[in-house]
This record gives structure tokens, C-alpha cells and sequence, in this order.
């Protein structure tokens, strides 16, 4: 599993997404569900956004920048 240093981007059980920082999850914005019954975190800057993207890019062997090119919000990044 590819995760960050301190918390995970994907989980099976939310609790798992803000180790000590449960107030997030108290707000169900900073979260999302799955169909699969997976959690998403969403507290994200877009910079961190980018750099988790680029990670799961270079994971799957697709070049980022070239194969894939991503907009959030206006920008390209």
C-alpha cells in the first residue's frame, strides 16, 4: 500500500486516515467512501493533491507530465 509518511491516502477503516487527528473525522468532508468499502482522505492541499497523483503515476509506470496531465482548478500542474 502507497501511503504518505504519518497517514494513509486510501484505507479500510477511516480511522486509519488521520492517526492523531481524529477530530477530522468527525466531518465526514475530509473523507470520502468508496464503493469498494474503502476510505479516501480529502484534507489535501492542491500541491499535495499533485504530489500523491504523481506518486500513483510513478507506481503504475505512467509518465507524468507527458501521459498524464492533470488541472485542479485552473492551473496545470
Amino acid at each position: 500500500t502507497k501511503h504518505g509518511k504519518k497517514r494513509r491516502y486510501v484505507a479500510d477503516r477511516k480511522e486509519e486516515l488521520y492517526p492523531g487527528n481524529p477530530d477530522l473525522l468527525k466531518d465526514s468532508s475530509h473523507y470520502y467512501q468508496l464503493t469498494t468499502g474503502d476510505y479516501v482522505s480529502t484534507n489535501y492541499s492542491k500541491q499535495s493533491i499533485r504530489d500523491i497523483i504523481k506518486q500513483a503515476a510513478d507506481t503504475a509506470g505512467i509518465d507524468f507530465g507527458s501521459d498524464l496531465i492533470i488541472f485542479l482548478g485552473e492551473e496545470e500542474v
